[in-house]
């Protein structure tokens, strides 16, 4: 009896656990003008992580993807931003601290931790990229922030057109994927597309180096 209650509190244990890893959500979506499918994911254990995927249109398998990315300040610091080159070369995701361009033609992915590294900036965007934080605002006024909630009311697709980047010259913004704003933990997650919500400001970040 002793025995079949040391196993019974094991196998409680170990589902506990498997419980507090495994609480996942994610959220694939198309980009139609580069045939492909890009996927967000969140994590919810001991902490909270999210991790970019990449996968040709259609198909059940990734090309590329990232490592899970710690989260700090859960849930409020995380969201990932998605771009486009005007010539369809790249896509740009800024993801946690990092910077990533994913090459189009060749399904490759490469990781920056500078942004001024991997894009170059319209005169706004360098003024910004100039100054320290606390001066945003008062430089580009009630423009969001990269990293928030996402509203479940403007969750979308990616539309047909994307407007040029207020930041990033050469660069068309097509959206935000981030956690729905709820209470508890393991909240949903969305994407707000270009048409339905403004480009946050400097969307790219990259601040890991």
């Amino acid at each position: 009896m002793k025995r079949f209650s040391l196993c019974l509190l094991g196998i409680l244990m170990l589902a506990g656990l498997s419980g507090c890893v495994v609480s996942r959500r994610s959220i694939t979506v198309a980009v139609p003008m580069e045939k492909v499918d890009i996927t967000y994911s969140v994590a919810w254990g001991w902490g909270m992580e999210e991790r970019l995927s990449i996968a040709p249109e259609g198909s059940l398998f990734s090309s590329v993807s990232t490592n899970w990315e710690d989260i700090w300040d859960k849930p409020y610091n995380s969201g990932m931003t998605v771009y486009r080159s005007k010539d369809g070369q790249f896509l740009y995701i800024g993801l946690s601290i990092r910077l990533y361009r994913y090459d189009v033609e060749a399904g490759t992915m490469k990781a920056f931790c500078y942004s001024r590294d991997a894009v170059a900036f319209t005169p706004l965007g360098k003024q910004l990229a100039a100054v320290s934080f606390t001066e945003h605002e008062a430089i580009d006024p009630q423009r969001q922030e990269r990293l928030d909630y996402v509203d479940p009311a403007l969750k979308g697709e990616i539309s047909a057109s994307s407007p040029q980047s207020r930041y990033y010259s050469g660069l068309e913004y097509l959206g935000r994927f981030g956690v729905e704003r709820a209470k508890g933990r393991g909240s949903d997650v969305g994407f707000e597309p270009s048409d339905k919500v403004s480009e946050p400001r400097l969307g790219l970040g990259g601040t890991c180096g």
